[in-house]
Order: structure tokens, then sequence, then C-alpha cells
């Protein structure tokens, strides 16, 4: 199972966006720690709506542990970016 599908599985669609209309892909960049954890304060929307963003970073903040990336045999924090799509 993938790490996207994961979050697909995990997001709820917002229910003000779903009133207002609001779909579209949202691109979501993060980063995995030394620790394989996902610092909350490194997710940032790269393309798309505030408020869709808000629960794809909901979700990644509660995201399992990774397997920290390595760089010569050391764990080196790795950004990752992601689309989400939120469709109505």
């Amino acid at each position: 199972k993938s790490f996207v599908m994961w979050v697909s599985q995990n997001v709820q669609y917002p229910a003000q966006a779903k009133e207002q209309g609001v779909s579209g892909r949202v691109i979501v960049q993060f980063v995995v720690d030394v620790q394989g954890c996902i610092a909350p304060s490194s997710i940032e929307l790269l393309k798309g709506d505030e408020t869709l963003f808000s629960e794809v970073a909901r979700v990644l903040a509660q995201s399992p542990q990774w397997e920290p990336g390595a760089h010569e045999g050391k764990p080196v924090p790795v950004m990752f970016t992601i689309p989400v799509v939120f469709a109505l």
C-alpha cells in the first residue's frame, strides 16, 4: 500500500469546501526528518486551495513513522512532494 493511497484513505472532504463547490488538486511538500517523522512545521502548500490543504496537513501530521532517508549510511532528512486530488 502506497503512502499516497494511505493519505487518500484518511483525508476527509472538508464540509466548507464541499458546500462551496471547491475541488481540485492540492500539491503538498513536507520533510521526513532523521527520526522518520514528518515535522508539522515542514508541511507546505505548493499549489491548490487553502481549505483543502488544511485537511491534507492534518492527515500528514498523523502519518505513521517512516524509515528515515540515508546518505552514506547516516540518516538524513528527505523532502517529498505529493499531489492529493479532491473531486466532488
